[in-house]
């Protein structure tokens, strides 16, 4: 409330009025409880008296955890948002798990924060793509090397020639050691 109120020695103290009612103060996200101390009583000090308001956090308040999933192209993000809900005050912490082929970006992620009704709480999740590589061998011997995002279209390398011999394909090896035929879209291992 922040103001005085004037009460002479030995008068009742009472609860300060606005507009002839009751003066309730107002402070967002919390809800008003009463004063302390709770007893108003008499004016028995020279010095005056002073009451504090108390009050009890409110739940229901929003905040937001905004979900930046990096493009299969890695030129920017995808996001999602979610709306939640906690207590004014309550301290929030995020532990998410990176899906199969991505890495939680924990530099540009947010994962905790207060939940504050003045200011809306924003949490940030960053999952950025994990870069896997393909190798062409021919002969035992690597021809090529190249880098793909997980998810990204995997491009066919170029058929070897060799005299007398005839290219039949690519062969993929799996993470079980198993010969596969080639993905389209890059797999989340090398």
């Amino acid at each position: 409330l922040g103001q005085d109120l004037l009460v002479k020695f030995g008068e009742a103290v009472t609860a300060p009025v606005k507009d002839n009612v009751a003066y309730e103060p107002v402070r967002s996200g919390y809800k008003f409880t009463g004063w302390n101390p709770a007893e108003l009583g008499k004016m028995d000090d020279i010095n005056g008296k002073t009451y504090e308001a108390t009050w009890a956090p409110l739940g229901g308040i929003q905040y937001t955890v905004e979900t930046y999933t990096q493009k299969v192209t890695g030129d920017g993000y995808e996001v999602s948002s979610k709306p939640e809900s906690g207590t004014t005050g309550e301290v929030i912490t995020l532990t998410p798990t990176a899906p199969n082929g991505f890495t939680l970006n924990t530099e540009e992620s947010v994962l905790t924060g207060t939940v504050n009704a003045e200011d809306e709480l924003i949490l940030k999740v960053v999952y950025d793509r994990q870069s896997y590589t393909v190798k062409t061998v021919v002969d035992d011997k690597e021809k090529s090397s190249t880098s793909y995002l997980y998810g990204a279209t995997v491009v066919a390398p170029t058929a070897p020639s060799q005299t007398g011999y005839t290219f039949s394909g690519w062969t993929w090896t799996n993470e079980a050691g198993e010969a596969i035929s080639v993905p389209t879209t890059m797999p989340a291992y090398n």
